[in-house]
């Protein structure tokens, strides 16, 4: 159905190919409708300002791929000029929002690129569009700038950023409010039509006609009429006409005009536009709270995505120097936009801690909660392991599709009474343990920074002052007080890999399991016999270093060299030694809960050391030391390997991988 008012209104417009015209380079400066009437225009701006401000607030940070996966890159310039400090005189919001009113206005965005002397861009300016012109060439593109001084300058094109609306050529935006000059116009003449009709207090406009020929007396008749019986104050009263006069309306009231149907179709039209959902712009007739949800969703892939996607290229183009292209991209991230209520997003959490991709601090970072010890943890559900890990050998049979828990691991109907298939259960034991290694060195990781970090900070506050016996008071009381957090630090992930160790074994023997009590005992004496071990050690190397290197000048930088060294090497010594322990550990108390009364000593990889390879097959009591304290062991070759400690289960030595069996 025509809407009549808008008929009426198209009657003015001239039939020329606008769109044509611009896309040849036509000027188009003289149309009627200016980027100030536009956002005058409730709907336009509505949706400039959305795009605008959630595009402003979006992190767009600047990354790296590297061999640990991708970071932040947060030293490079083009990071600091889109979160932190564009130019002195703006914010990142600001700045960012304003180049977004340029583009959604103009077709484009522009700004100065201000460069050190390596090239890379420092500061960006804004420039106001309707000052550039763009002038493509040679296949470059040179930018000439009108000054507010009259004069003009040319810019090349490694000196301006620029962004770009919709375009068909893929250097320049197009202008919306010459692309779509009938539609704003439309928009700007239906609300000067209503400011007008209520401007006279709502009463149709209509022809006074009388037989007076006196100019002045007409003149005059003319401005009493209007004074009395128009304006809000002249509104709909009663009318008194002299003798020959008569009164006729002539225009349309609004309901026959459409008034209220046309405003509404402009704010359709202009959603259109600029791609924003209707209820976006509180137009919220034919929408229900179902459908609004959905929308949410669809304004963020539909309308943002797009703009993200321009800003990101844009950014790489003009702000990376081409180094900086090699290895670094932008990606603006809508996280904010998509966090949901907090049941939903407690309900995704959990499923990211179960499935072992989240850890206790990565959610409380995303909660903007304080990050806790021991939050750095990633869980290993315990179902998912191969049919082959469980039982030490191939399964043949489907298997029912539920989820194991620690009380329901498939049994073993083969014991481990045979050298082949003791191997088989060694190495599934192992191959169990190797799981739990990034855990494990996680853990290693924190306990060898956390110590490194305060050694250096004793170095530099007493050997850097030459107070070589405070530094050494300083190291016994230290390492005594840190056994305790040491301890705690490494008790979670041992308490994990204990459990299934423990339920892995007991499948292979067909036994009892071990109450939890017993194992939470057990692992409780292994994180003190584990704290004492590593502080220990780091003690003794220290003191050690000390003492060989008293009088040398660069014992504090000897003491750092070795701090250097745990942080990059032990997490890995410890995710390797302490899983085979704990493994080896464990496995020897379920097979002595279950009534096994030996051990035999299992070379599980063929390719062991020679110390290891003269004790493959040993039968030991399953309560004597496969090796007592104090004992070494001879080579084929001629070395030896002196023991220090009572070796009641693997591994012997350092790296070591052998396991045992029950015999």
């Amino acid at each position: 159905m025509q809407i009549p008012i808008i008929s009426k209104l198209l009657e003015k417009r001239s039939t020329a190919n606008y769109v044509s015209q611009w896309l040849h380079g036509m000027d188009l400066s003289d149309f009627s409708i200016s980027a100030d009437e536009a956002v005058q225009l409730s709907t336009v701006y509505r949706c400039i300002s959305l795009l605008a401000e959630n595009t402003a607030s979006m992190p767009l940070p600047i990354y790296e791929d590297t061999a640990q996966g991708r970071v932040k890159v947060r030293d490079a310039q083009a990071y600091r000029i889109l979160n932190l400090e564009p130019n002195p005189l703006s914010t990142p919001f600001d700045f960012r929002e304003a180049m977004m009113w340029q583009a959604c206005l103009y077709g484009s965005a522009y700004a100065e690129k201000v460069r050190n002397s390596a090239g890379e861009t420092v500061e960006l300016w804004l420039i106001p569009s309707k000052r550039v012109k763009p002038i493509l060439g040679n296949g470059t593109i040179t930018y000439e700038v009108n000054m507010p001084d009259g004069k003009t300058v040319i810019y090349p094109q490694d000196k301006m950023f620029r962004i770009n609306w919709t375009t068909d050529n893929g250097l320049t935006g197009l202008r919306p409010l010459a692309l779509f000059r009938k539609v704003f116009e439309l928009a700007v003449n239906t609300d000067h039509y209503a400011n007008s009709y209520f401007k006279n207090g709502g009463a149709p406009s209509g022809v006074v006609t009388h037989n007076i020929d006196d100019t002045n007396q007409q003149k005059q008749m003319k401005a009493d009429f209007k004074k009395a019986y128009t304006g809000k104050n002249g509104a709909h009263r009663v009318i008194f006409l002299q003798e020959g006069m008569t009164y006729t309306a002539i225009s349309s009231p609004p309901n026959q005009s459409q008034m209220v149907e046309s405003r509404k179709f402009n704010v359709i039209e202009i959603c259109r536009l600029y791609n924003v959902q209707p209820h976006k712009v509180f137009e919220m007739e034919n929408t229900i709270k179902s459908n609004i949800e959905q929308s949410s969703r669809d304004f963020i892939d539909t309308t943002l995505l797009p703009w993200a996607v321009r800003w990101q290229q844009s950014v790489y183009r003009d702000l990376f120097t081409k180094d900086q292209k090699r290895r670094y991209y932008a990606e603006m991230t809508f996280e904010a936009l998509l966090r949901g209520d907090v049941q939903t997003r407690y309900a995704a959490y959990a499923v990211g801690r179960q499935w072992g991709w989240l850890s206790a601090n990565d959610v409380r970072t995303r909660e903007n909660m304080a990050l806790i010890e021991g939050g750095d943890l990633y869980l290993t559900p315990m179902n998912m392991l191969d049919s082959s890990d469980i039982s030490g050998e191939q399964q043949t049979q489907p298997v029912e599709s539920k989820s194991l828990t620690r009380h329901d691991v498939p049994k073993v109907e083969t014991r481990a009474d045979t050298k082949a298939q003791q191997i088989k259960c060694a190495k599934a034991r192992a191959k169990l343990a190797s799981r739990h290694r990034p855990v494990f060195e996680n853990a290693g990781a924190k306990i060898s920074k956390r110590q490194a970090n305060e050694v250096r900070k004793a170095s530099r506050k007493y050997l850097g002052n030459g107070q070589t016996q405070q530094f050494l008071e300083w190291l016994t009381d230290y390492f005594e007080t840190a056994k305790s957090w040491i301890s705690r630090d490494i008790k979670a992930e041992a308490l994990t890999l204990a459990n299934a160790i423990s339920d892995l074994a007991v499948s292979q023997v067909d036994g009892e399991e071990l109450k939890e009590e017993d194992i939470q005992k057990i692992i409780d004496n292994y994180s003190d016999n584990f704290s004492q071990r590593n502080a220990n050690s780091k003690a003794a190397q220290l003191k050690k270093i000390v003492d060989d290197n008293i009088q040398e000048e660069n014992l504090k930088e000897l003491i750092d060299e070795r701090a250097n060294e745990w942080e990059e090497k032990d997490p890995n010594k410890i995710s390797k030694n302490e899983t085979v322990f704990i493994a080896s550990m464990i496995a020897r108390e379920v097979f002595r809960y279950n009534g096994y009364q030996k051990l035999v000593f299992i070379n599980t990889s063929g390719k062991s050391c020679p110390f290891c390879s003269q004790l493959d097959g040993k039968v030991v009591g399953i309560n004597e030391p496969i090796i007592p304290k104090g004992e070494s062991i001879l080579a084929d070759d001629g070395s030896n390997m002196r023991v220090y400690g009572t070796k009641m289960h693997t591994p012997i030595h350092q790296g070591c991988q052998c396991d045992i069996a029950p015999e």
